[in-house]
């Protein structure tokens, strides 16, 4: 049984796994929203037959990670969560570090790239996920994200604050339509939910993201350095599958323009956005292939 771990960021008390050989190239894995450290079980057998040590954490407002005071703003958003990670990397010791990441670990392992380049990221795959997309976004993109302007609202905040996990198995529906969530595994899922600061963290996220709630100012330095320059010089593997129905692979053809390093993208057939459950062996070994690579 995978005993969890503690490390303390400025923030927070980040749970995270690690498992693997002991001697094995270090990768960590970023799962994304809504979804927890779960979603890469059946990634990393794979990883460690190919002599990868892996480190899973758990997100802010995710399971037993918690904030350190109890008067800190709940805050979302790719700067805090790529903050998190950057600690939690330095505070482990591991960079410069390869990572998988899915979603919101998409968003805040390329964040961490544009910011601090290779000197912290060696190598990345990022999955589900485009970059710098939010201010060109199709009407099909804007279809999909109908749930995101929903929590901008009175009732959307309300929603995800009382049914928190019906409104997560929602979007896990509509987003990897042909993916089988078994009973088991949505109690597993939605025990994550738990965190008295997912809803929160989930809101501010969103609103954030759209206006509808201040920056978080404890974050200006990152949000300053990236509006310099948004390239990225850290080899990434963006890969999204073409069934799903949260990030529409059809308008991220334009991110290729920021990448100034090795940069792949693939639309996998039959996947959604939880690629990393539906396709896990094909996952690890694109990753694996991408890593040696670069």
């Amino acid at each position: 049984m995978v005993v969890e771990k503690f490390v303390k960021t400025k923030k927070l008390e980040m749970a995270y796994e690690v498992t693997g050989p002991e001697d094995g190239k270090p990768v960590i894995l970023i799962h994304g929203w809504p979804d927890c450290p779960r979603t890469w079980d059946e990634v990393t057998p794979h990883l460690h037959n190919r002599g990868y040590r892996t480190y899973v954490p758990t997100l802010r407002g995710f399971g037993n990670t918690k904030f350190l005071q109890s008067d800190a703003r709940r805050t979302g958003g790719p700067f805090a969560i790529a903050s998190d990670v950057k600690e939690f990397i330095e505070g482990l010791n591991l960079a410069p570090v390869d990572i998988i990441g899915q979603g919101w670990g998409a968003l805040a392992a390329m964040t961490l790239s544009s910011l601090y380049g290779t000197e912290l990221v060696k190598s990345e795959v990022a999955l589900s996920e485009g970059w710098q997309l939010f201010d060109k976004l199709s009407l099909e993109q804007v279809k999909d994200y109908w749930y995101q302007w929903y929590m901008t609202t009175p009732q959307g905040g309300e929603y995800v604050r009382k049914r928190q996990s019906e409104f997560a198995l929602f979007m896990w529906k509509q987003w990897s339509p042909d993916y089988q969530l078994t009973a088991q595994r949505s109690q597993v899922l939605t025990s994550y939910f738990q965190n008295d600061d997912w809803a929160e963290v989930t809101l501010d996220t969103y609103r954030q993201r759209w206006g509808y709630e201040p920056f978080d100012e404890d974050y200006a330095d990152m949000k300053v350095k990236l509006g310099q320059s948004k390239n990225i010089s850290v080899p990434t593997l963006n890969i999204i599958g073409k069934e799903d129905y949260c990030t529409d692979y059809k308008m991220t053809s334009s991110m290729k323009n920021y990448f100034k390093s090795a940069f792949e993208q693939q639309y996998w057939d039959n996947c959604g956005h939880f690629i990393q459950r539906e396709q896990p062996r094909d996952i690890a070994l694109a990753a694996d292939d991408w890593f040696k690579k670069n």
